[in-house]
């Protein structure tokens, strides 16, 4: 009987607690709670454009060359020497060396060196080529390009950015006035640089067979690079 009475008087007591708390925290529906603060966006694209100029073009240099096991140590040497009297100033870069034996015992060495030559400088570059050229040794212009080069094209991408940059501040000043909100940067998403369209105005590119002009030689040749961004601004809203 004690142990009856005992259960029953804590489910009573369980009872009396649960109606009590009931009546002072009665439930209530959940609600969910909007992120605050709330914003005014605006999104809106913006493109701008500008030409590459240059007056630099960019020499490709085939060498061909058989010598023999003593002369290969300052064989190098020779032809860092012999490039530079095809443009004064400049810096020669040797991105293709490759060494076989012929039948002779002769090593054949076939070797590409590049470099960025003004164009006022261009003028008879084959006929240097050809001068500088000795027996067991030849030199040849393969290539000449007058397109930009990418330090050329970045500087210009950096002075796009600071461009748009300010386009962006005009517009936030205007929305502020107009609204009477303060508006702010909330993202800008540029698009892909490499998927820019790149319209050359005058693209030039002299193959070896072709013959040096006074021209060619003077011509200037720009290229196009627009930027576009994905511009959002936004203003901060009391939630309401």
């Amino acid at each position: 009987m004690k142990k009856l009475a005992a259960i029953v008087l804590s489910t009573s007591f369980f009872i009396l607690c649960s109606d009590a708390i009931a009546q002072i925290a009665p439930q209530q529906p959940v609600q969910l709670v909007e992120p605050y603060p709330r914003l005014n966006t605006v999104s809106y694209q913006l493109a701008m454009e500008q030409w590459v100029n240059t007056q630099t073009a960019l020499v490709t240099v085939s060498i061909a060359a058989n010598v023999g096991q003593s002369g290969l140590a300052d064989l190098q040497k020779s032809m860092n020497e012999r490039l530079n009297q095809l443009g004064s100033g400049v810096s020669w870069h040797m991105i293709q060396f490759n060494r076989s034996e012929d039948q002779s015992g002769l090593e054949q060495v076939n070797a590409t060196a590049q470099a960025r030559i003004l164009q006022s400088q261009l003028a008879e570059i084959r006929e240097k080529a050809k001068t500088i050229s000795k027996p067991g040794i030849k030199y040849v212009i393969s290539d000449i390009s007058y397109e930009p080069s990418v330090a050329d094209v970045q500087t210009v991408k950096e002075q796009l950015r600071n461009q748009m940059y300010q386009k962006i501040e005009q517009e936030i000043q205007l929305l502020s006035k107009t609204y009477h909100q303060t508006f702010y940067v909330n993202d800008i998403q540029f698009e892909p640089t490499d998927n820019n369209p790149v319209a050359p105005m005058a693209l030039m590119r002299a193959k070896a067979e072709t013959k040096d002009t006074a021209d060619s030689a003077n011509s200037g040749v720009s290229q196009k690079v627009v930027l576009q961004a994905t511009v959002t601004l936004a203003s901060t809203m009391a939630a309401g």
